[in-house]
């Protein structure tokens, strides 16, 4: 059989979705179905690059999706990185130039870092993956995300959170199908943009974007609620969460609104989850998101490590990442797996 090193790692398009899907279902066990991979890689959204043995097999797969990016004043697209996957029969074949290390090169080297189309490259990868591209110079630590859950309210909250949780504010499902909903989402982003994420790195916020992630997704149901203080036709705030079955909790995946909005979104998202019925609440956010909630309902919360994220450059826009932790805006609809 002809040398690992030698089997050639090519562009993927949309015409390989099989051999992708297949490659999916052999490293992970279950099955990445064709309208997911579509809502992820169709129309242009994303990129990939895979190595084929020398059978013609796809042993590799390396992927990323864009998205709309901004760092203070400086707008971009950047690439958020996923699906990578190395077939069980060459994983054992992890030096810089085996099947891994070359294909996740040749995409970086390609589409990530300064000069070129796309100045950030930016993951949640497994523990084993960051291990292994941090040791092949591919991968810098950015920040973590915590995994988050409540199952109470403070006992001690501010009057704030009491009008939160007295109903003074109320909610209303939206439906990003319309075009005023989403106009909705766009104007709070956009004072989320150049307020309190003045000076973030985060992946942009806005109404044609969440309908794409939110309503198009082919397998899960997200609720939008608009919040708004009464008498007002205008919202304070959009949430988007995640239902729960049964026991199971719900997720909170995103929010948008004005700064006085920001630090209530727990005691409001658990108010909406208590009156379906919910007994627990979810939220997966950097350090950055973290400190924007009330102190109480940061206090009350099972914190763990839920990954790390990983950037492919130790630079951006010729600055340091070093700091970046503090100024990486991530929450749980930033990934493409909740």
């Amino acid at each position: 059989m002809e040398a690992a090193g030698k089997w050639p790692v090519v562009d993927l398009q949309t015409q390989d979705a099989t051999d992708v899907r297949d490659l999916f279902q052999r490293v992970f066990g279950h099955v990445m179905s064709e309208p997911f991979y579509h809502w992820k890689y169709g129309d242009g959204r994303g990129m990939a690059m895979g190595m084929r043995d020398s059978t013609g097999t796809l042993v590799t797969h390396y992927g990323g999706t864009l998205r709309q990016m901004k760092w203070g004043p400086h707008q971009f697209t950047g690439v958020q990185v996923g699906d990578v996957m190395v077939a069980p029969e060459v994983r054992d074949v992890f030096a810089r130039f085996g099947p891994f290390g070359r294909t996740a090169r040749q995409f970086i080297d390609k589409y990530l870092g300064e000069g070129r189309s796309n100045p950030i490259g930016f993951g949640f990868p497994n523990a084993r993956h960051v291990t292994l591209g941090r040791r092949l110079k591919l991968y810098w630590l950015a920040t973590s995300v915590h995994a988050l859950k409540w199952v109470h309210a403070p006992t001690d909250v501010d009057a704030v959170e009491e009008q939160a949780a007295s109903g003074d504010w109320r909610t209303e499902a939206l439906d990003l199908a319309q075009e005023a909903h989403r106009k909705m989402v766009d104007i709070l982003a956009q004072d989320m943009q150049t307020g309190v994420c003045a000076n973030m790195l985060w992946p942009t916020r806005g109404g044609d974007g969440w309908r794409h992630r939110y309503t198009n997704h082919p397998h899960f149901r997200y609720d939008v609620l608009g919040v708004f203080a009464h008498g007002s036709k205008a919202p304070v705030g959009v949430l988007v969460l995640k239902r729960g079955c049964g026991a199971d909790p719900w997720e909170l995946m995103d929010w948008v609104g004005t700064a006085a909005f920001l630090p209530v979104v727990p005691a409001l998202t658990w108010g909406v989850v208590k009156a379906q019925g919910g007994q627990a609440l979810e939220l997966w956010c950097s350090h950055a998101v973290l400190g924007t909630l009330n102190a109480a309902w940061r206090a009350v919360a099972l914190k763990s490590l839920a990954c790390e994220v990983v950037v492919n450059h130790s630079t951006l826009l010729g600055l340091p990442i070093d700091g970046l932790a503090e100024q990486f805006w991530l929450t749980g609809g930033d990934t493409d797996f909740r």
